[in-house]
């Protein structure tokens, strides 16, 4: 779609000048493509490098006077001080400290601190020790391809176990050993000469098979790809790798001449796709519209007004009802829904965040065994409702609103954090459920024609459908509002689409601002809004 088209035009233009890791980094968040249809994320890590290998040789001249000793000291030092670095960041900045070099520095500086212990060679290890030290560093590999996880946080101190698994391998994995036997082996080292030709293909590979197929692909497809991968990897190994290392047939003056003007052709190839939006004109004026939506939409339009609400205070000349909004991207849907619709002309808002991920709970027991480890540090430093401002807008408000991507263990426990904001804060509140639309795949709609797309509908997904029955069951008739009945009329259908055509989610998960208008109009109509409006008392 030109909206990806134009994202990958980008991509083409960072990797030319070892800029892909910064590109990716700051596209990065919660509203970002995913990763998986990214055709050149893989080449962030070839960036990472190049940046080191311009800035090491300079490090190196600089240092050299200082003689061996304290250069191995400083080099030691550097990927200490790096190592700590991602530590601290990983839990406050993950995409920072995953992207950038100084974070993943220490791993390339202990391969420097191998090549000097390899020259020196001051310390050889004997037959038995070197095969218990390389079949530890094989193990250590491999315990994290099982082991690690997507709550794993990456690079920190766990990233020590392959990486120094690797630097065993490369130490003492000598041709008499276990390990160096198996690595020695006609196969293993077929697949390691081709293996960054491998790297540069797969990515693009999967991710262009995502892009072409409407459906999510099933594990034979990303077989058959790998094997087209090793494929492909050994031709451009031996037709692009092997002659560009051959000085005989290409000159370094030539092979620099030859990278200049294809990296300007790349650099202007993306400038010209950027330019033009993703070469739009592809596209009928309609369908432009709908694939437009979420470039236009997601991100700033979802959150736009609620941060400028946040923690916004009351006017107590305002005779409209003071409503505090407490939640994550599904209350800054429900602002929308407030604004594009004639509620905010009864209704002064205020809000605070507080990520889904966390738990928009207000208990007084720990309930953060429930919460991901990748999540977890960060929760706490925001602390939930502890936030002097926050809790003297709660004392203010006329009522309080909670609204979130609830899981099934937050709805089972929100009476009980309910009736704590009531005896602490003596106000009443109104919980608004979790909505979904399905998977909204814009390739899929736009295989129907215009007329035809008013009638399109998702399945409800069954996370949500249970949460929904926990909320229904544990809370009361005048305290929960029930979003996906609201907006699908259903509890096990949603339609994508509103009377006129104009798509209702872009992602599934989060409103358009015709799905926020259509919301806030069904929202208008509820009884438990209506008794906020009209100055009643709710629960």
């Amino acid at each position: 779609l030109p909206g990806d088209m134009q994202d990958y035009s980008q991509s083409i233009a960072a990797v030319s000048v070892f800029a892909s890791n910064f590109l990716f980094w700051s596209e990065s968040g919660y509203f970002s493509a995913a990763a998986e249809l990214k055709p050149l994320l893989h080449t962030w890590s070839l960036a990472v490098e190049e940046q080191y290998y311009i800035i090491f040789p300079l490090f190196m001249m600089l240092a050299w006077r200082f003689g061996q000793r304290k250069l191995v000291a400083l080099l030691g030092v550097a990927a200490l001080l790096s190592l700590a670095l991602a530590q601290k960041t990983v839990d406050i900045e993950p995409m920072q400290a995953f992207f950038l070099l100084p974070t993943r520095g220490w791993e390339l500086l202990m391969g420097a601190l191998a090549a000097v212990y390899l020259v020196e060679q001051r310390a050889a290890l004997n037959g038995r020790l070197a095969n218990f030290a390389s079949l530890l560093g094989l193990a250590m590999i491999f315990s994290a391809i099982f082991l690690f996880s997507k709550k794993t946080p990456v690079p920190s101190v766990y990233t020590l176990i392959p990486t120094i698994g690797a630097l065993l391998i490369i130490l003492t994995a000598t041709p008499g050993t276990i390990v160096g036997k198996l690595l020695g082996s006609g196969i293993v080292v077929g697949i390691g000469l081709i293996s960054y030709s491998a790297y540069l293909w797969h990515q693009p590979l999967f991710a262009f098979v995502r892009h072409g197929m409407i459906e999510t692909p099933g594990r034979l497809t990303f077989v058959l790809l790998s094997m087209l991968t090793l494929v492909l990897a050994y031709l451009s190994w031996r037709y692009v790798e092997q002659p560009f290392r051959n000085r005989h047939w290409l000159s370094r003056r030539q092979i620099f001449l030859l990278a200049i003007t294809g990296s300007l052709l790349f650099v202007a190839l993306g400038y010209w796709s950027h330019s033009t939006k993703g070469f739009e004109t592809r596209y009928s004026a309609e369908d432009r519209e709908l694939w437009s939506i979420r470039m236009v939409e997601s991100g700033n339009y979802v959150r736009a007004r609620f941060d400028s609400m946040k923690l916004r205070n009351f006017d107590n000349n305002d005779k409209r009802r003071k409503v505090l909004l407490i939640g994550d991207s599904y209350a800054q849907d429900l602002v929308n829904a407030i604004y594009e619709s004639e509620l905010n002309q009864s209704i002064q808002l205020s809000t605070f965040h507080i990520s889904s991920r966390c738990g928009n709970l207000y208990l007084k027991f720990d309930f953060t065994e429930h919460i991901d480890y990748s999540d977890l540090k960060g929760c706490i430093k925001k602390n939930w409702y502890q936030h002097d401002k926050l809790q003297v807008l709660m004392k203010e408000a006329d009522v309080i609103w909670l609204a979130s991507n609830w899981r099934v263990w937050q709805a089972e426990i929100l009476p009980q954090s309910i009736k704590n904001i009531r005896v602490d804060f003596g106000k009443p509140v109104v919980v608004f459920g979790t909505k979904n639309f399905g998977d909204v795949k814009i390739k899929r709609l736009l295989q129907y024609p215009q007329s035809e797309r008013v009638s399109v509908e998702n399945l409800l997904p069954e996370r949500v459908t249970s949460v929904n029955k926990v909320m229904q069951s544990n809370l009361d008739i005048d305290t929960f509002i029930d979003v996906s009945g609201l907006l699908c009329k259903s509890h096990t259908v949603c339609r994508l689409f509103t009377e006129e055509g104009k798509l209702i989610s872009y992602d599934g998960g989060h409103l358009t601002l015709h799905g926020a208008r259509y919301y806030g109009e069904q929202l208008a109509e509820h009884a438990i809004i209506q008794r906020i409006i009209r100055q009643e008392s709710v629960r």
